[in-house]
């Protein structure tokens, strides 16, 4: 996590790709919540007893991206979280200090896949986006019930570059310039980063139809549109 100058000792960071199938901007309090909650929970918890040292007030921080595209400027909403490896307290003083984890593994990566999934899910049957036979369906472990999690990206506190990097990335927008081009006045073309399902490295649009696809990206903000 990029963190001011004055931190006296900065923090390794993890970035967490969160997904789910069903998701929207709304969810996103409620999947993510736990994991810097004020009141004790799993997420917060296993990370301050993997710091040693950590005072039983420190907390973590995070910088959340939400993403509404996939690689073919399709529809995929999916956060990307910059997580702090470690948690941080108040010296006597008032300066930060942090404390990093160690000892983190899979079970507690998954354990917090299991609680966003919990906590998503029991959003949309609150809110009457799913029914109960639903909510059942999609609370399966076998397939994460469209919620997935990866948190195998960790970057050292002294690469400051390679987190520069991790953040434009996690800050891009859904299309790359470099990669789009015109095949004549009515066609324009978009190179992917990786082949679709059926085997295409290319898009073929109308200009109508890629600002069409992009309408369908735009975070909607109901105060504003």
């Amino acid at each position: 996590m990029a963190v001011p100058s004055t931190v006296p000792a900065g923090p390794r960071a993890r970035c967490c790709t969160a997904s789910c199938a069903r998701t929207s901007r709304p969810i996103l309090p409620a999947a993510t919540r736990h994991l810097n909650s004020p009141a004790p929970s799993l997420s917060m918890t296993t990370l301050r007893q993997r710091s040693p040292g950590a005072p039983a007030g420190a907390r973590f921080g995070a910088v959340v991206f939400v993403h509404r595209f996939g690689s073919y400027l399709n529809s995929h909403v999916h956060f990307h979280v910059l997580v702090t490896d470690g948690v941080f307290s108040a010296a006597d003083d008032g300066t930060a200090v942090f404390h990093p984890a160690v000892s983190l593994d899979s079970a507690d990566i998954l354990a917090v896949q299991a609680k966003m999934r919990t906590r998503g899910l029991r959003w949309l049957h609150r809110h009457g986006h799913l029914d109960s036979e639903g909510v059942h369906a999609l609370d399966a472990p076998e397939h994460a019930g469209g919620w997935s999690l990866d948190a195998s990206v960790t970057i050292p506190d002294w690469d400051r570059q390679a987190l520069e990097r991790l953040v434009r990335y996690c800050a891009r927008p859904p299309l790359s310039q470099e990669r789009l081009g015109r095949v004549d006045d009515e066609t324009l073309v978009y190179s992917l980063r990786k082949p679709t399902l059926d085997g295409r490295t290319e898009l073929y649009l109308t200009p109508l139809e890629l600002l069409d696809r992009l309408s369908n990206l735009i975070t909607p903000v109901p105060s504003i549109y």
